[in-house]
């Protein structure tokens, strides 16, 4: 069962059949694909808050907790549904490498 933040532990998320991001950037599983993966304070913070009953796309591992919930879920967020205005830099570039490429893709 997840933790308050909803983090989960190890058997966890091996059962959740979700991909996982370890460090340094090394995916267990097929990572999501053209969208940027958010945890839910910065959905909340890009105004794309985390809907009630969402399933996160995939967890990231990190060291930060003391405890065994070391995997923080993590959502799926598309062009169409951030406003670039709100997001910083490194996620701004994110999109624009994600919409330059979906446009050459369709070419």
């Amino acid at each position: 069962m997840p933790n308050t933040k909803g983090f989960l532990n190890r058997e966890e998320v091996k059962a959740s059949g979700k991909p996982v991001l370890l460090p340094p950037g090394e995916w267990r599983g097929v990572a999501p694909k053209n969208c940027l993966l958010l945890t839910r304070s910065r959905c909340e913070a890009y105004e794309c808050p985390v809907q009630s009953g969402e399933v996160p796309a995939a967890y990231g591992y990190t060291e930060k907790p003391k405890d065994e919930f070391r995997y923080v879920p993590l959502f799926a967020r598309y062009p169409g549904m951030i406003d670039m205005d709100k997001l910083d830099p490194v996620h701004r570039m994110q999109v624009e490498r994600i919409i330059s490429y979906d446009k050459s893709d369709s070419a």
